[in-house]
């Protein structure tokens, strides 16, 4: 306990009485009334620039009795100049009303060129995602961050994060402050996040601050719009899989606002044909597919310093397939998943130096796999089988957070977070009835664990050229037996010129839950589980280094390289299955003693003007795993390792309205596991045509072709009256059709010929490559109110 009380004390030693300098502090707010987080704040006489945070608040220090000039901006709105004489610490709150992109010149000042920014992380918001070719039109947060170095999204199509080699629940993934379990819909093929109601998501790669924790490879912050205080907004759009609605605006003038947004899909209603067909006798099968989002946020400004915030998001998949293979059997299967997410927020302006925010949350994930079949005579039951499968987790959660300007060079964050956890691994039911019996037989497994963690963090400038961000974070998880861990941080970034500055991070990093998805399968099929005496904690060690330079013409240039160490990672045994090994325990179907090796370069270009937004990403990485058990104990490529990948992306703004995407994509193929053997059947197993048995003996073993693809998208905007729109958009996915690998085996293919008569059987063993998905046309409609 010593030790934890000390850890803070070590930020507040130095430099802590600088009796000649004041606070000037606030928020940044935009016309109605919504807080704008990374706003530049820039101090003119003194060189000083800072951003406000995720609540508008900002803080800087100056000398007293001395001129001040502060230059207030962001991107899309009119800059505002105070000078003024400060006396005592200041607090001013400043609203910046919104220009037209058009009118938007985009050129920065020396002193605002570099900036606070987080080492290896990106930023983008919700209106920059919707201009980017989407699949089917939908555009997705998630697949935005793949055209950015060290991401991808995995399988064609899907809307994974693999971030820096590591796999998708090795990040943290916050929605307003709560984690979300998982982030698809559409068996991945789509991300939950509406972009219609993002303010801002940022992605921090590596040198990750103190004040995130429990995951290894990346964190992704995503915050939510808040509702207007003073008018009554909306949109909505109509698109070729989904629509969306949103509206926000006053409850109470000024004070209290609210957004309310909704998505839901009509897979359903297109193939409800189907449906009548199987009904009326016409067809053996249907499927049906269902998926909605809901979001709601309500913010009530108590005073000028206290603000509350009540978030929550529910989102749910409903796939089901019914089948009758013969006249009297009926099979079905359905998959459900979902998540549910609600946060409490609340925070104050203590005084010119000190931002308080505490959060409460509570967040939910639950799946289920259920198949039945009934078979009957015309008169009576024949036989019914029922088995049902689910697993899941929740999380209750406490997180207090004082931001505190100590003195001019020290910036500190101290915090705490708790929360308790409570997993259902497995729960399975089976049901079997006949004629004259019934068998019921039943599984539960359910686990409680509990985690306190203590972090601290300094921002520190040791000079005018050199900053350091030093932070420890203190982490305790418990179930069944306790797991303490140590974590330090930092970052240190030195200005080697105006704009050209040097960075280099370091962050150690644990997991305390774990993530089984059986390989293979393409439905999904989460298992979530703590870490136990049997089962250890992950952890993980990267170094980052690089450059970043930027001119006033806004040309952005990013080198880093990055070297990542992950011990205690698992996987599934060899042979073992979700379902078919149910009669065991969740601990008895995995292996726990795998490391990976992660390690990159990465080059990042980005050019912004009023017309176009350009940005170019090269990542040169290489991830190997090691299992004892698995690979007979060698090292095999991740699952999506690739050497080169390289993006494109541009953003033109014609006149009139007029606007064109383009994406382009470029890597090598991800790694696939091909036989290294063929032994033909026995006779005596009854084949015809010498069929073989494939033999594997390493995994991972070959590559699939270079996987390259082009998407486009056009938008045309209206402006009505009151400067509300409508917007036609057409997005072209893979427009010139290249046929991508998506599978590649070896199969057994049977070829007849007939001779004299007589038809003769062969197989032959041919490599078989398999494409997903071919030019896919869309059109969406939205438009504001």
């Amino acid at each position: 306990m010593r030790l934890v009380l000390f850890i803070p004390m070590l930020f507040l030693l130095p430099h802590c009485i600088q009796g000649q300098n004041i606070n000037i502090s606030g928020q940044i707010f935009d016309s109605r009334g919504e807080p704008l987080l990374q706003a530049s704040v820039v101090d003119s006489l003194r060189g000083q620039a800072n951003l406000s945070n995720t609540y508008g608040f900002y803080s800087l220090s100056a000398r007293v009795n001395q001129p001040i000039i502060l230059k207030f901006s962001y991107v899309g709105h009119v800059p505002q100049v105070f000078r003024f004489f400060a006396h005592r610490d200041t607090i001013i709150n400043v609203f910046l009303a919104p220009q037209t992109l058009d009118e938007v010149k985009i050129v920065a000042s020396k002193a605002a060129l570099l900036d606070v920014q987080q080492i290896s992380s990106v930023v983008l918001n919700g209106q920059t995602v919707k201009m980017l070719p989407s699949l089917m039109g939908e555009a997705d947060i998630i697949k935005a961050f793949a055209l950015t170095p060290g991401v991808s999204n995995g399988n064609e199509g899907s809307a994974g994060l693999y971030v820096r080699g590591g796999s998708t629940d090795q990040n943290l993934i916050l929605l307003d402050g709560a984690p979300v379990y998982n982030p698809n819909h559409l068996f991945g093929f789509l991300s939950v996040f509406n972009p219609d109601i993002i303010k801002k998501a940022e992605l921090i790669k590596g040198g990750i601050p103190a004040r995130y924790g429990g995951r290894l490879s990346a964190v992704l912050d995503i915050v939510s719009k808040e509702g207007s205080t003073n008018q009554l907004n909306g949109e909505a759009s109509i698109g070729l899989v989904s629509s969306k609605f949103s509206i926000n605006g006053p409850i109470v003038k000024d004070k209290i606002g609210f957004l309310l947004s909704a998505r839901t899909s009509y897979l359903d209603l297109i193939l409800l044909p189907t449906r009548w067909d199987y009904n009326s006798g016409k067809s053996s099968q249907f499927f049906g597919y269902g998926m909605s989002d809901l979001n709601g946020k309500l913010s009530w400004k108590l005073s000028s310093k206290d603000q509350l915030y009540w978030s929550f998001y529910t989102g749910s998949d409903q796939f089901r397939i019914n089948n009758q293979s013969y006249p009297n059997l009926q099979q079905g299967t359905r998959l459900n998943w979902g998540n549910l997410t609600t946060s409490l927020r609340y925070n104050r302006i203590l005084n010119a130096k000190m931002f308080w925010n505490t959060t409460v949350y509570a967040t939910k994930f639950n799946y289920t796999n259920q198949f039945n079949s009934r078979e009957e005579s015309s008169d009576s039951l024949i036989g019914r089988n029922l088995f049902r499968y689910s697993s899941g987790l929740n999380e209750l959660a406490f997180r207090s957070q004082l931001d505190f300007l100590a003195a001019p060079q020290h910036y500190l964050r101290l915090g705490v977070d708790i929360n308790r956890q409570r997993f259902f691994p497995r729960s399975i039911f089976k049901e079997t009835a006949s004629l004259d019996s019934l068998f019921l037989e039943e599984t539960q497994e359910r686990i409680r664990a509990h985690n306190l963690s203590l972090f601290a963090e300094d921002e520190f400038k040791l000079s005018s050229r050199l900053t350091l961000n030093a932070g420890l974070r203190l982490a305790m998880y418990r179930q069944e037996t306790s797991f303490w861990r140590f974590e330090p941080r930092f970052n240190i970034s030195y200005r080697l010129l105006h704009n050209l500055q040097l960075r280099a991070g370091y962050n150690r990093m644990n997991q305390f839950i774990h993530l089984i998805s059986q390989a293979g399968l393409r439905f999904q099929n989460d298992l979530w589980i703590p870490s136990t005496s049997d089962v250890p904690p992950q952890s993980a060690s990267q170094i980052v280094g690089g450059l970043l330079f930027k001119t006033q013409h806004n040309l952005t240039v990013s080198l880093e390289f990055y070297h990542k160490k992950t011990r205690g990672i698992i996987d599934f045994s060899e042979g073992s299955s979700f379902l078919l090994d149910y009669a065991k325990t969740y601990r008895e179907l995995f292996t726990t003693d795998g490391t990976s090796t992660s390690k990159g370069i990465e080059l990042f270009l980005q050019k912004r003007s009023d017309k176009l937004d350009f940005s170019l990403a090269y990542t040169l990485s290489k991830t190997t795993n090691l299992f004892t058990n698995l690979n007979n104990g060698k090292a095999y490529p991740f699952a999506f390792d690739a050497l080169h990948n390289l993006s494109l992306s541009a953003i033109f703004t014609a006149s009139k309205g007029w606007s064109f995407a383009l994406n382009a994509y470029l890597r090598s193929g991800f790694p696939v596991t091909l036989p290294t053997a063929a032994i033909p059947y026995p006779e005596e197993a009854g084949f015809e045509g010498n069929r073989y048995v494939f033999i594997y003996t390493a995994k991972n073993n070959a590559r699939l072709a270079v996987y390259h693809r082009g998407d486009l998208a056009i938008h045309h905007t209206k402006l009505k009256l009151n400067n509300k729109s409508r917007t036609w958009t057409i997005s072209i996915f893979n427009f010139y059709n290249r046929q991508n690998p998506y599978h590649a085996q070896y199969e057994n293919v049977e070829q007849v010929r007939v001779v004299n008569g007589v038809a003769e059987v062969s197989t032959t063993q041919q490599y078989v490559v398999r494409s997903f998905l071919p030019i896919i046309p869309s059109v969406a409609y939205a438009f504001t109110f």
